[in-house]
């Protein structure tokens, strides 16, 4: 079952999954710029986070309902968190 088109058109978008935690699971679409988002498994619940990176690293963990990851942003790399919003 589909729950949202991510990257809709004919490609997959290249879901990859990047944590689970606060009821909610993370997981980043796309193929060369990739975007973050959750879902809490509903349609309504699946939305992306928008303006936290340009780019994600391949690690990521959930603690206590957040997101942390690698990522840069305007070229400075770092340590990232996010709750969802």
């Amino acid at each position: 079952m589909l729950l949202k088109d991510s990257v809709p058109g004919p490609s997959s978008g290249n879901p990859q999954v990047r944590g689970i935690g606060g009821g909610f699971l993370y997981f980043v679409t796309g193929e060369d710029v990739f975007t973050l988002w959750r879902t809490n498994g509903t349609l309504s619940g699946t939305t992306e986070i928008t303006g936290l990176v340009d780019n994600f690293g391949p690690s990521s963990v959930c603690v206590q309902g957040s997101l942390y990851f690698a990522g840069s942003l305007n070229g400075a790399h770092g340590l990232f968190v996010s709750d969802g919003t």
